[in-house]
């Protein structure tokens, strides 16, 4: 959705998972494992590796409050003070997790969404996309997400509708969020899930260079990036292994079980 929305003039993309330690990201061009928590993760890295491709400004926006309510609130602080306040025209895309996008004004607790939305005066699209999502164990299902799941086919995510055409929000989240998106079933390839091939391509690592680091983590990072850059990709060596990724050229970095780094081995997508 980057691509689309920076289109349609998003300029800003505001990140919980963005500490103020690492200044030099949208300088840089790409993350580090320690520029945010969830960086560690691929899927999350080439994310915002994407976005900074497209020229979206990165904003880091977490407190270190630690009550919930004053957490919320200085991070809705933080939202506008590096964005709206300096750019009231701007559009700005927010990123978070869990109940943080919650525009519900609570008896007991305010959500981020409730703050925000009262700072810049205008009402926000919030777009919840973890509550209607497949479980492995059907038990935590949301029992509307298993009725969609057990009298609709789909493959790719959906938004249900009422009568009206209004995007349907189950009863507890109604004033909460605006959307729910209902995600499929995630189906898998050679252990990765079909949703990430978008853009990439699979690649199989030869059985020897398997059996030489099996149980090694193999943490893939493009040529020219720093050693600390989120992987674009990682594995545990096993007896198959294959690795999704874009062309060019890259580093294969060796961990060990101990977490040291053991070696590194150049490779070429193409």
């Amino acid at each position: 959705l980057l691509a689309p929305l920076w289109k349609n003039g998003y300029r800003y993309l505001a990140l919980e998972t963005l500490g103020t330690d690492d200044s030099l990201i949208n300088n840089r061009g790409y993350p580090l494992k320690n520029s945010g928590y969830y960086l560690k993760e691929s899927s999350y890295g080439n994310m915002v590796r994407k976005a900074l491709q497209l020229g979206f400004k990165l904003v880091p926006y977490e407190s270190i409050q630690a009550s919930d309510n004053l957490r919320d609130s200085m991070q809705a602080v933080n939202i506008y003070n590096r964005t709206f306040k300096v750019d009231p025209l701007g559009k700005v895309i927010v990123h978070a997790g869990y109940g943080h996008i919650s525009e519900m004004n609570g008896s007991t607790f305010k959500a981020m969404g409730f703050y925000l939305k009262r700072m810049i005066g205008q009402d926000l699209l919030s777009i919840d996309q973890q509550v209607m999502m497949d479980r492995y164990d059907e038990r935590k299902l949301h029992p509307y997400y298993l009725f969609v799941k057990n009298n609709y086919d789909f493959d790719e995510p959906i938004v249900l509708l009422d009568e009206k055409g209004k995007s349907f929000v189950d009863p507890v989240n109604l004033f909460a969020v605006d959307i729910q998106v209902y995600h499929p079933k995630v189906k898998f390839i050679n252990n990765h899930p079909l949703w990430l091939f978008t853009d990439k391509q699979l690649y199989e690592l030869p059985k020897s260079f398997i059996k030489k680091y099996d149980g090694f983590l193999l943490q893939i990072v493009k040529k020219g990036e720093d050693l600390m850059a989120t992987p674009v990709d990682q594995i545990v060596a096993r007896k198959e292994a294959t690795l999704l990724l874009t062309q060019g050229e890259y580093l294969i970095l060796l961990i060990d079980k101990n977490g040291s780094l053991k070696g590194k081995v150049s490779a070429i997508a193409d």
